[in-house]
């Protein structure tokens, strides 16, 4: 599937994935892995910000996502947290930042390959 057919599907799903919010079956799993992310943090597809209730110990997050759509549900409740939130629409393979420039990357698609975030 090219990247612009995968944008016209998580946009056509955030619905659905804004849902989850209020109860989400991997919720689990969050719970064990998120709160070890710590200082600036990158979270790589953050989608509707499923995450963001499991961070305990970050100071800045930068989520970045392709589809629209999701960043708009996950801007509905970045609000909430004690940390500052940016959303930005890019790719991950395309976009640029500063070697080092976080502490921690989160990324829940394991579909991103590493070398691109092992790059920040």
């Amino acid at each position: 599937m090219d990247k612009d057919a995968h944008i016209r599907k998580f946009n056509k799903q955030a619905k659905k994935y804004e849902k989850l919010q209020k109860k989400d079956p991997t919720a689990r799993f969050r719970k064990r892995i998120i709160p070890d992310a710590e200082g600036k943090t990158l979270e790589v597809a953050i989608g509707t910000g499923l995450n963001l209730p499991y961070y305990r110990n970050v100071t800045e997050l930068t989520g970045i996502d392709y589809s629209s759509e999701m960043l708009n549900a996950a801007s509905k409740i970045t609000h909430s947290y004690p940390f500052e939130i940016n959303l930005e629409q890019v790719d991950v393979e395309t976009i640029h930042f500063e070697e080092n420039s976080f502490d921690t990357i989160v990324s829940s698609l394991p579909s991103v390959p590493t070398k691109t975030l092992c790059r920040y």
